[in-house]
């Protein structure tokens, strides 16, 4: 009730300096003084200058238009009557004094574009500039959605008027940009707008300042986002890319810097979808990749070997395909080196990856074409990284492959016992894939014969503790005692001594006859387990343990490549 009393109050108020305007202004009505322009030219000199003469009293918005309706109006009567003969320009310089003095009252966000554009008709540039002052300050005021579309749509008219009528001007064409620019920011900073307010908004930026001012705000909001709003990272990847595209649009070739900008961005953001394991949507990646430089590509590569970035099971195929993209894009690119470093370590993390995806880790029982018994163990060390080993059953015959990469076009894995650039001497070298029934086919090209061709089945599955790790708890060094037993079935008292190492854990199993093995590859230890593996062992292939904690005390198994994993869990107790 109290509201509306003080509306009501408002109107009344405006109705009576409405009225009292008129009670002190001097001037025929409008229509009267149309009425005696239409007598002949010299009635219509003296209507504009009546009319010069009297708008300094013109107080209100609403007195002041109802004169400034008729400036059309006067025109055609001055064309009429020939009136430049004898008062040249009297109607221009007649409007050029209304709208200097009634352009306080202009508003860009609550007037129509008819009405803006109405008044920019009589404008000079200098008259122009004064207003571009009032719509700097007000337009930060505009209170609605509505409001700020409109204002947007109205300065986009008066950037094509600015362009046609003052083109030497380029100042008045520069500040509407530039105001249209920090009106769209303004506006983006909004996360829920449709595909089409955005297509609207980021289309009004025109001005380096303007585009500049956006990926900061990107920037900003990549920087304060929280994992439960990742799919947000998909929006800002549409941005980038309808930005990069209107970038192109408003200045032919984009700078340099922008470019630069754009890129810098864009790996930042496609780097918080590899941390958080956001997948990315069909042909996004490719339109990304397509409008990156050069060295933009080579730092999606540097991400992608990143231990922070190591994908986790669930991410796997993403990760796979990104990096056969960057692959393929690097040698378009002519980076030789950096695609094939790039693509011996996908292949090796692949590698893994698709063990665990597939769960291929495990003892398998195989026979070559000759009859001749065989074990092969694919045994998974870290998240990222695979061993295998191949022995006869009389455990005379070892084989290790300490690098295994996958080919993800044929689908096959390519077993070797070194990285071939590390040393050139012959090594053991296999070729192994999986058929859909869980058949492994196995070619040792380290042999001929009867023994290169080796067909079998998985006879032992190994327990994944990454699955049940839990991370940011206590380590897991120290020194535990209890009785293990190994996979050919022995069982001895043993002690395992746990130290953690820049951020990785090692270890050294002894019994009572002194150092078994030492563990000097591990994992953290930090997340309730620890994958904890040897160098190469002689005669054997190489030992590994597997741990997750039991409260204070261990349990795991013991796993020796081309023999397998020990038929029972040990558990140490912490001395």
């Amino acid at each position: 009730m109290i509201q509306k009393m003080k509306t009501y109050l408002t109107l009344i108020v405006l109705l009576l300096i409405g009225t009292v305007a008129r009670a002190e202004f001097r001037l025929d009505s409008p229509e009267k003084l149309l009425q005696r322009a239409s007598e002949g030219r010299i009635q219509l000199r003296e209507v504009i200058l009546d009319i010069q003469q009297a708008y300094p009293e013109m107080r209100d918005p609403v007195l002041f238009d109802s004169y400034f309706a008729i400036l059309n109006d006067l025109k055609v009567q001055a064309i009429q009557f020939s009136l430049d003969e004898i008062y040249p320009l009297g109607v221009e310089k007649l409007g050029l004094k209304l709208v200097g003095h009634g352009v306080k009252w202009l508003s860009i966000g609550t007037h129509s574009t008819e009405k803006v554009m109405a008044y920019h008709k009589w404008m000079s540039s200098d008259v122009a500039s004064i207003f571009i002052d009032i719509m700097d300050y007000s337009i930060r005021d505009l209170k609605s959605d509505t409001e700020r579309k409109q204002a947007a749509i109205s300065i986009d008219a008066l950037i094509a008027w600015a362009t046609v009528t003052f083109p030497a001007q380029k100042n008045l064409v520069t500040s509407y940009q530039r105001i249209l620019s920090e009106l769209a920011n303004s506006f983006l900073k909004t996360e829920n707008l449709s595909d089409d307010e955005t297509n609207f908004w980021i289309g009004k930026i025109s001005v380096t300042s303007g585009f500049s001012e956006y990926l900061e705000i990107i920037q900003v909001k990549l920087q304060n986002l929280e994992k439960q709003n990742q799919d947000q990272l998909h929006m800002v990847l549409q941005r980038l890319q309808i930005l990069d595209t209107r970038s192109k649009v408003i200045f032919k070739n984009s700078p340099q810097w922008l470019k630069q900008q754009i890129g810098d961005v864009t790996v930042e953001t496609v780097s918080k979808m590899l941390f958080f394991g956001v997948a990315f949507k069909p042909n996004e990646f490719e339109a990304l990749l397509s409008q990156l430089m050069p060295r933009h590509v080579v730092s999606l590569a540097s991400l992608l070997t990143s231990p922070d970035h190591l994908p986790k099971n669930s991410y796997a195929q993403t990760y796979l395909h990104v990096a056969s993209l960057l692959v393929e894009k690097l040698k378009a690119l002519n980076f030789p080196k950096e695609s094939i470093d790039l693509s011996l370590y996908v292949g090796r993390i692949a590698a893994a990856l698709i063990a665990t995806d597939r769960s291929l880790e495990g003892t398998y029982a195989l026979t070559d074409e000759a009859g001749h018994q065989w074990n092969f163990t694919l045994t998974q060390v870290k998240e990222s990284l695979i061993y295998g080993a191949l022995a006869d059953r009389d455990r005379t015959v070892f084989k290790t492959f300490f690098n295994i990469t996958y080919n993800l076009k044929t689908g096959e894995f390519l077993g070797a016992d070194r990285e071939p650039d590390l040393d050139p001497s012959p090594q053991p070298v296999v070729k192994f894939k999986f058929l859909d029934d869980g058949t492994i086919l196995i070619e040792d090209q380290s042999v001929s014969g009867r023994q290169r061709q080796l067909k079998g089945r998985k006879i032992q599955n190994y327990p994944n503790y990454f699955k049940t790790a839990i991370q940011g708890t206590e380590s897991i060094e120290g020194e535990y005692v209890g009785k293990m037993t190994f996979p050919g079935g022995t069982k001895s008292d043993v002690t395992l001594l746990l130290s953690n190492f820049n951020g990785y854990t090692m270890g050294r199993l002894i019994d009572q006859n002194g150092p078994i093995f030492d563990l000097n590859m591990g994992t953290t230890g930090t997340n309730g387990m620890v994958y904890l593996t040897t160098g190469r062992l002689k005669p054997a292939a190489f030992g590994h343990i597997r741990i997750q904690r039991d409260g204070n005390a261990l349990r795991g198994f013991v796993i020796i490549g081309g023999f397998g994993i020990a038929p029972q869990e040990f558990l140490l107790k912490k001395k």
